[in-house]
């Protein structure tokens, strides 16, 4: 099983579709059976809850309600990581069952269904922070 799940060290801002429309979120990008998708946390009217989206699509395509108190308990990636280690198993099972063909119908389905609905998907343009500016702050 592990042989068939990635889970990459940056998170990754990505637009989820809402009912309301495209919301930009951050998440834990992760891989399972080559799907790429995107574990956020989030929160609703009725609490805490996991999304698992899509990564290219922005397509939710599983949530799961998360309890308070392990919602605030997982304040750092690897807390979060052992809150989401369930669904990653429950995901990686479902993928296996209907076959990763028969997941990325399912997505391109939901995602045709969503743009007639709200729209196309915004892009979200990669800028790379690790610019190193302290060389040219003068001291005092």
């Amino acid at each position: 099983m592990k042989n068939n799940i990635k889970i990459h060290e940056e998170d990754k801002w990505i637009f989820v579709a809402r009912e309301k429309g495209w919301v930009k979120h951050l998440g834990t990008h992760i891989t399972i059976n080559n799907v790429d998708l995107v574990f956020v946390p989030s929160r609703n009217e009725k609490g805490f809850c996991l999304l698992v989206v899509e990564k290219v699509s922005g397509v939710i395509v599983f949530s799961r309600h998360i309890n308070y108190f392990d919602a605030i308990a997982a304040n750092t990636r690897e807390k979060a990581l052992c809150l989401y280690q369930d669904t990653i198993c429950f995901l990686d099972r479902k993928i296996k069952e209907i076959g990763v063909n028969g997941f990325e119908t399912m997505i391109n389905i939901n995602k045709d269904f969503i743009e007639y609905k709200i729209g196309s998907k915004p892009e979200i343009v990669d800028i790379d922070f690790n610019i190193d500016i302290a060389d040219d702050l003068p001291f005092y």
